[in-house]
């Protein structure tokens, strides 16, 4: 969730990056897209899992009262 944050907010610097220098924001993307393409889907789904699991424990907590 965290990195989604990440991209979003990148996204403000990219839009004027883009005003100014629309080449180099298309390569950046260009980049960040190949980058992302590279991670094995093995290791997105033990990330999604992971990161459920943390949900799914959390609201378990809450539900019962240990954490507020």
């Amino acid at each position: 969730m965290y990195v989604m944050y990440i991209l979003i907010l990148c996204a403000v610097p990219m839009g004027i990056l883009a005003a100014f220098s629309p080449a180099t924001a298309v390569s950046i993307a260009q980049g960040m897209q190949a980058w992302l393409a590279a991670i094995p889907n093995a290791l997105w789904g033990t990330f999604g899992t992971g990161y459920a699991g943390y949900i799914m424990a959390r609201s378990y907590e809450k539900a019962q009262g240990v954490s507020k």
